[in-house]
């Protein structure tokens, strides 16, 4: 379809996992591989972590979903070393300890109240994509800090340990 959107922002390609264990892609007739690849990857972390720390759609908080996706693109750069998702990676360290406040006073939002920080709001002042970006550098902070941790393990903790110890 003509999804300009989807085209440019998404690079053709886009992808939803849902709590009932089903996973769809849209691609784009001129979408990349890489860019198919990365969403592919991504999307199976996310059914991973859902089966493998038990998540329900309804108990789901700010938090779990900075979480979720934060893990999920790092787990695109250990499965094919790079990650190239622009909103995972727009914010500069700086940048997300700014916004880190914000959103470290909403982790207990739940549902729809999440959307504008995890999407964006220009009402709210909330960047496209912010969420994304500060799950990104949430995980990012937390594997500096226990590099050992395997996959199977980060994807089974509490979404509250991945919180910075302050």
């Amino acid at each position: 379809p003509d999804d300009e959107f989807g085209i440019e922002k998404l690079r053709g390609v886009s992808g939803y996992t849902s709590y009932e264990h089903l996973m769809t892609l849209v691609v784009h007739s001129g979408a990349r591989a890489q860019a198919l690849e990365e969403t592919v990857v991504h999307e199976y972390h996310h059914h991973w972590r859902i089966a493998e720390a038990q998540l329900l759609e309804s108990q789901e908080t700010l938090l779990s979903r900075l979480v979720l996706e934060g893990l999920a693109e790092h787990f695109v750069q250990e499965v094919l070393g790079v990650t190239t998702a622009p909103w995972a990676t727009q914010w500069t360290d700086q940048e997300s300890h700014y916004w880190w406040p914000v959103y470290a006073s909403h982790l207990n939002l739940v549902g729809s109240d999440t959307s504008p920080y995890m999407f964006g709001s220009t009402d709210m002042g909330v960047p496209l994509w912010a969420g994304y970006a500060m799950g990104y550098h949430l995980i990012r902070w937390f594997r500096r800090q226990h590099r050992t941790l395997s996959w199977t393990t980060l994807t089974q903790l509490a979404d509250v340990e991945f919180v910075p110890r302050v």
